[in-house]
């Protein structure tokens, strides 16, 4: 109907426009139209600060334009040029540039952490909190801050910025331009809508915009001059929105997902054997061990979860079965150690004690074997008692795996940022001290001289495998940056890094014993 109407405008209409344009054009000023994604300034309206609003940096960032907390990811850099990213958490950006009450770095913004990704819970943060956070497992559920340039939004599509970036056309309103002159303008660049009210006699209230109209099909009328002819349709770069589109309502999304636990054979599984998925682990074929699995879902209804009741009354001693901290020392450790406390909570309770570690051959260059940790091992390491060889040598492990996971799993890729490790088992004093009992076949039934001379033979032959398997590692690892020896001795750790290119090695001793001491580690290495 309005498409006739326009087409066949009834005379009547004709002649109020006419009459509407005579009259503004004497006395209405001159008419500009305006994006209303650029509105003029005015003193009422408050708009949220931006995140970076006051920092002095140059560049900038997604988390800089943001004016609601908004759903993030937390990463770090690494590589060359610190071009690859690792995400490590996920939390909320919150826009400000104030930190309980002081100013935040310009290089950093604030947000809350949600969850952590395993293995993460012992990165170090930049810039510790004022509640004695220090790592990023103590940082859920708390305010941290992170470098802007580290914070990846997750929801940035449904804020109102990203709303603006998109190529949506703006609606138009009209701002009044008076001419300083006394004389009115010449022409007028915009004429009353065809279907709006008389234009009222000039009056001394300020101007009043319109309220934006639907877009017209045939093209926009304020746009063409008045005629008595049919206004012919325009194509338009930028239409009015229609009254039906709105904007989304922005949304606090959180990232968190719960996941339903499956009670499957594999999960049993890996929990009672202690098989972890990893670079270094191969995957177990549950076919092949249909017999050890059912057992395993025996053992499964059996497992109790900690209680409270358990806590009480902690044994200053190892006791199977029993927590190895006290709960307000266990309230103080880093997540990791909670999770694994609680796994030893629920593995004792079924009679499992130990917790063994395949070792790769290429890992410490060197034949197939494992670590086996007690659960006596870990009461003496949580208590500050003893660190064993086993333990130590697992962290290598892990260690070897985090390079694995960010130069990949070929040994010779990115070699010269890789650091290896010699194996602590192997090379510990109790490893090479030679040892040999009276009733020994090699020195039965022979005389004193005889008995002495075999046996520097036979030290000799063992220190010599010894200095060959150091010897094989060191030559493997000759392009390495470093390559790291933790040695034990008589309960004591001193790490050894050594660097091939260079030739030269640094000692870290905490007690700073005398290098008489572990002389003849140092013999071996030849240094």
């Amino acid at each position: 109907m309005m498409s006739q109407m326009l087409s066949n405008p009834p005379p009547e209409l004709m002649q109020q426009l006419a009459s509407a344009m005579s009259v503004q054009q004497m006395t209405t000023p001159q008419i500009q139209i305006i994006a209303a994604a650029q509105p003029p300034a005015s003193t009422d309206c408050t708009t949220l600060p931006s995140s970076v609003a006051s920092t002095g940096n140059k560049d900038r960032y997604p988390v800089d334009d943001i004016t609601r907390p908004v759903a993030c990811a937390l990463v770090i850099r690494y590589g060359i040029n610190n071009k690859r990213t690792k995400k490590v958490a996920t939390g909320l950006a919150i826009p400000g540039r104030k930190f309980h009450g002081n100013d935040i770095p310009d290089d950093y913004c604030k947000v809350e952490v949600t969850t952590v990704v395993q293995g993460s819970e012992d990165d170090m943060l930049d810039i510790p909190g004022p509640e004695g956070i220090e790592k990023l497992g103590q940082a859920i559920k708390n305010f941290i801050l992170w470098p802007r340039r580290d914070v990846d939004l997750l929801d940035w599509s449904n804020s109102p910025q990203a709303s603006q970036a998109q190529p949506s056309p703006p609606s138009q309103i009209f701002a009044p331009i008076v001419h300083p002159s006394s004389s009115p303008p010449q022409t007028s660049h915009a004429a009353p809508h065809p279907f709006s009210d008389p234009p009222s006699p000039p009056q001394a209230s300020p101007f009043r915009a319109p309220p934006p109209s639907p877009p017209h099909p045939l093209g926009d009328p304020l746009c063409t001059p008045p005629s008595r002819d049919p206004p012919s349709p325009q194509p338009s770069n930028d239409p009015r929105p229609s009254k039906k589109s709105k904007l989304p309502i922005p949304k606090l999304v959180s990232p968190y997902q719960k996941k339903k636990s499956k009670a499957t054979t594999a999960g049993t599984v890996r929990f009672l054997k202690g098989i972890g998925r990893s670079l270094t682990s191969q995957t177990v074929d549950l076919a092949e061990h249909e017999e050890s699995a059912k057992k395993a879902e025996a053992m499964a209804a059996k497992i109790k979860k900690p209680t409270k009741a358990d806590y009480k009354n902690v044994p200053k001693k190892y006791v199977p079965g029993r927590p190895l901290l006290p709960l307000e020392k266990l309230r103080k450790v880093p997540a990791g150690v909670k999770r694994l406390h609680d796994w030893y909570m629920r593995a004792s309770s079924v009679g499992i004690d130990t917790i063994s570690v395949h070792i790769p051959d290429h890992a410490f260059i060197g034949s197939n074997q494992k670590a086996v940790v007690t659960f006596e091992d870990m009461w003496l390491m949580m208590n500050l008692q003893r660190l064993d060889v086993q333990l130590v040598t697992m962290f290598a492990l892990m260690q070897h795996d985090q390079q694995e996971i960010l130069y990949g799993t070929k040994p010779n890729a990115s070699a010269s940022k890789r650091v290896g490790y010699l194996n602590p088992i192997l090379i510990s004093e109790e490893s090479h001290t030679f040892r040999i009992g009276k009733d020994n076949d090699e020195i039965r039934g022979k005389t004193d001289e005889e008995v002495e001379k075999r046996i520097k033979e036979m030290k000799k032959d063992f220190e010599a495998r010894y200095a060959t398997y150091i010897g094989h590692v060191m030559l493997q690892f000759q392009d390495r940056e470093a390559i790291m020896a933790p040695y034990n001795f008589k309960d004591h750790w001193i790490c050894f890094l050594i660097y091939p290119k260079v030739g030269k090695v640094l000692v870290l001793d905490s007690l700073n014993f005398d290098p008489s001491t572990y002389a003849t580690f140092l013999s071996i290495l030849e240094l």
